[in-house]
């Protein structure tokens, strides 16, 4: 089982899954528990212009001294955001309180 502060800390960590590179972590997510995080938000796509949901349930894996995650391979994604603005542009995720609601 992978530790809840194990996933607060892997902001901007590669995520790969078996079959591949996935994206990178944006945010982490909470539902509920603001102690424990429900899900992830991946920044994914071309540019890195859409947002995929991933439940912690679906992490397999998360190797700090390499700055990776992985995720089951075809992994479920609870949700899909579209960013509308340039990574340098947007608010940090600090600066928004993302809610993920069940």
């Amino acid at each position: 089982m992978i530790s809840a502060e194990a996933v607060r800390g892997c902001r901007d960590y590669v995520v790969d899954s078996p079959d591949g590179h996935i994206g990178t972590v944006y945010e982490i997510r909470y539902a509920g528990n603001p102690q424990m995080p429900s899900a992830l938000a991946i920044r994914a796509g071309r540019a890195g212009s859409r947002l995929l949901i991933v439940p912690i349930s679906q992490l397999t894996a998360i190797r700090t001294g390499r700055h990776r995650v992985t995720v089951r391979a075809s992994p479920q994604i609870t949700n899909s955001e579209r960013l509308g603005a340039s990574p340098a542009v947007a608010a940090e995720p600090s600066e928004r309180r993302s809610v993920l609601t069940s």
